[in-house]
């Protein structure tokens, strides 16, 4: 191993042989990688180092070191480094990281940024390191993250690394800012070390390579401890101090042990990550009924906490407790319509019987309906349709109602949905969020009374029909979606983002937030519209809208998307083929080129092969296609001219007539025929022949005896029948 001496802030300068590595030792071999890594990702090589000389005049007061070399190393602090390059399968993270050595203790998660302009060593690492307070040195000066926030800086500590294996390797003193925050990742090795070694990273070949004395030095990476690492950067903090973070299992040697790094992602609260739900408390909104209870947000201060709990106590008139409570949307605001085609002819579904727990539950649910007054019974209808009873998760039971066909004699509504990436972007970037949920949703809609029996549906011996929107119908995201735009109209974009029935309350300044709550409360009891405040919750600084993470950071990816990714086992057909293309579509805004890496698997999934050599030349041979058609059929033209020719000329026969024979002139040969336009004669006469010179040739004579100018030949005559 490689022993390393721990100097002050300020003194980055060794003695005279002390950190130079010896000549006369054999490098060490690695040793096999362990049985538990699987073989799709890179292997992890715990490197070995040979252990370097160090010279007289140490500092005495360090603690012991080493226990195989206790005599030359008792004043000595162990550091060794084995570095990864990493790659994260999708592309969503590019990490480098690395591992060190401190005291023959193996520390997991350094990372390698070459964006980080100092060197940094988290103060829980430090701490775990077992290293004196007093070897910091005062800093002054302050450094920022990546939310522009300053973070404090403990001091300033000097510490040799040594990178490499074997024989390469170098060992140059790293200057660390000591930083107090939680963070995943214990060390961050930045650009001034990354420079002094002239280190090249290859992010695609995982690997990353250096110069040394004895030759070029490779390392590799372990890509699972990578994506791990981010999985828990990106869940809810651990509660607690002594929570120690899971370690990839790997092969330690034998004078090792592995050393538990305290407090892996516990970040302060104002530095907290989105998580899928975050931590809130029940409060009560009304002194009378201790049962009727809402949830805020646990980051709250105390003077927010009790001027956001007594808002809502003053407002409680727009929570609704049970369906009693439920006014209904006045008919003025909003009103579904069925517009059914006239041609289409009404169905009555055949009955379906139901037995038992079925049955049992879909007369519960239609009580519950009449008491609300959702529902009515009717006596006469033409149109009915059946309950689908679907179960839960929690093993109860849903009713649903088939309107098939009376959704297929319904036109679809043309309304512009609004854009759900549109919608997650703009209520990113806000300080406080709260999070609305309309009681029974469609159900505060109410329909059409010449529709309503256009609703009825079998319910054990009865049969009942809609007084509110039902949930199923073909139109009623397009109805609720016009009712909640006209309600929340002067909001929308300003400090309210909704979509059908997720409604997220923002405000960019926190102290805006009960302001804006009291606008959008003004309007639900405007519009008599109900909260179910089982389901609300208000106050918080992230949170899960349409699916996405959104919080004052921005739009971060959701962290049950990504462990369902980074836990499914590889496909072995098409069909997980297909369920892995689908959870990579879900998160393809934080996927650069998510389409080029999934390429391949649409390739896999087409049912007929595509040759692209060959597709390629057929698409050459038949580039000129058209213009070869073209010539062919103007040959065939010109054959079947040719032969029509041929088959007349065969036909002919020789025209000769006497002196005194009547014939017919071929007209337009003098000009005749421009008296009378297109409609003119073909021929014109008769006229006798006056006189033969030679055969084929004639002069004529009109019916007064007078020649006709010129000699004629036979093909421009013909003879006449009186």
């Amino acid at each position: 191993m490689v022993y390393t001496r721990s100097v002050r802030a300020g003194n980055s300068s060794l003695p005279p042989g002390q950190g130079q590595p010896p000549n006369n030792l054999p490098p060490q071999l690695p040793p096999q990688l362990p049985p538990q890594l699987p073989p799709q990702f890179p292997p992890q090589i715990p490197v070995m180092f040979p252990p370097i000389d160090h010279a007289e005049g140490g500092d005495e007061n360090q603690p012991h070191a080493s226990a195989h070399n206790s005599a030359s190393t008792a004043n000595q602090d162990v550091v060794t480094a084995q570095l990864a390059a990493m790659q994260q399968q999708f592309g969503v993270f590019q990490l480098v990281l690395a591992q060190l050595l401190a005291r023959n203790n193996p520390v997991q998660r350094v990372l390698v940024d070459t964006g980080s302009a100092p060197d940094i060593m988290y103060f829980h690492c430090f701490e775990s390191l077992g290293l004196d307070p007093a070897l910091l040195q005062k800093y002054d000066g302050p450094i920022y993250g990546f939310n522009n926030q300053p973070v404090p800086v403990e001091g300033v500590l000097t510490l040799h690394v040594a990178f490499g294996s074997g024989q390469t390797y170098v060992a140059p003193p790293v200057r660390f800012l000591v930083v107090k925050m939680a963070s995943s990742f214990n060390i961050v090795i930045g650009r001034p070390t990354l420079t002094e070694i002239r280190a090249v990273i290859s992010q695609s070949h995982l690997c990353m390579k250096f110069p040394t004395p004895m030759g070029i030095a490779t390392l590799r990476g372990n890509q699972e401890v990578a994506r791990h690492c981010y999985i828990t950067s990106v869940t809810q903090p651990m509660k607690g101090k002594d929570k120690t973070p899971e370690v990839i299992p790997q092969q330690i040697p034998d004078n090792q042990q592995v050393m538990g790094v305290e407090i892996i992602d516990n970040r302060p609260d104002d530095e907290t990550r989105a998580a899928p739900v975050e931590d809130v408390e029940e409060v009560l909104v009304d002194d009378r009924d201790p049962s009727r209870k809402t949830q805020i947000g646990t980051r709250l201060n105390p003077e927010e906490r009790a001027e956001l709990i007594a808002f809502l106590q003053a407002n409680n008139d727009v929570f609704a407790w049970t369906s009693a409570d439920m006014p209904g949307i006045p008919t003025s605001v909003c009103q579904h319509k069925l517009s059914t085609n006239p041609l289409k002819k009404p169905v009555a579904q055949k009955r379906r019987l139901f037995g038992g727990e079925r049955l049992q539950a879909v007369k519960e649910e239609v009580e519950k309906l009449l008491q609300a007054g959702f529902v009515r019974k009717v006596d006469y209808c033409e149109w009915v349709a059946n309950p689908v009873m679907v179960k839960k998760a929690n093993g109860k039971w849903r009713m649903c109602i088939d309107y098939t066909n009376l959704n297929n004699a319904c036109p679809k509504d043309c309304y512009p949905m609004p854009s759900i990436d549109k919608l997650v972007e703009a209520a990113s970037g806000n300080e406080r969020l709260s999070l609305l949920d309309a009681y029974s949703g469609y159900h505060q809609v109410p329909m059409a009374p010449e529709d309503e029996e256009k609703t009825s549906f079998y319910a054990g011996d009865e049969i009942y029909c809609y007084v509110m929107m039902p949930f199923g119908l073909k139109n009623a995201s397009a109805t609720y979606q016009k009712m909640v735009t006209i309600v929340f109209r002067a909001q929308i974009g300003k400090n309210l983002e909704v979509y059908v029935d997720d409604i997220v309350v923002k405000s960019l300044k926190a102290e805006n937030h009960l302001a804006d709550l009291d606008e959008t409360f003004n309007n639900l009891r405007k519009n008599r519209m109900r909260l179910n405040p089982a389901k609300c919750i208000f106050g918080v600084e992230s949170g899960k809208f349409l699916g996405f993470m959104v919080s004052r950071r921005g739009i971060e990816v959701n962290p049950e998307k990504i462990r369902a990714i980074a836990e499914m086992e590889p496909p072995k057909s098409i069909k997980d083929i297909q369920r892995l293309t689908g959870r990579v579509a879900a998160l393809h805004r934080f996927i650069s080129r998510s389409a080029d890496k999934c390429l391949p698997f649409f390739k896999i999934m087409r049912v007929t092969h595509f040759d692209e050599e060959r597709n390629g030349q057929l698409l050459r041979e038949n580039l000129d296609l058209l213009a070869e058609v073209r010539e062919e059929a103007r040959l065939r033209t010109l054959v079947y001219k040719q032969k029509l020719a041929n088959f007349y000329n065969r036909r002919v026969r020789p025209r000769t007539f006497k002196v005194g024979d009547l014939v017919l002139r071929k007209a337009g040969l003098t000009g005749f025929e421009t008296r009378f336009g297109k409609l003119a004669p073909n021929w014109e006469g008769p006229y006798a022949v006056a006189e033969v010179p030679h055969p084929g040739a004639y002069i004529l004579q009109d019916a007064e005896g007078k020649r006709v100018p010129r000699v004629w030949n036979v093909n421009n005559l013909k003879k006449f029948y009186p």
